[in-house]
């Protein structure tokens, strides 16, 4: 779709150069055409980083996620120091702290 555009617009700039030579100093087409590569390089800047924080995000969060799992089973392993609900659920002296924050 974009090259149907670039070509579009090429197309329109040769008509305009041809007919209104007096309107349009030498080189505009040049630079229009310039400026088009360079928002087109920018996008595609963008798009790539976005495609490789992307990458990264998802290999931190199944990391992340094999490591808690890790530590859950070891906390429910060793069992005489945590119950099972409060190696998944806050305690309850957490949650009395937390429920008397200012924020909430």
């Amino acid at each position: 779709m974009r090259k149907k555009i670039k070509e579009r617009i090429k197309n329109q700039l040769r008509v305009f150069s041809h007919s209104s030579d007096v309107s349009f100093s030498p080189g505009f087409s040049e630079r229009v055409m310039e400026k088009i590569d360079e928002i087109e390089k920018r996008e595609r800047m963008m798009l790539d980083f976005y495609g490789s924080l992307q990458t990264v995000f998802k290999k931190v969060a199944l990391i992340g996620a094999i490591i808690l799992l890790v530590l859950l089973s070891y906390n429910i392993k060793i069992g005489d120091n945590f119950s099972e609900e409060e190696a998944v659920f806050a305690s309850d002296a957490v949650y009395y702290d937390l429920n008397n924050l200012p924020l909430f």
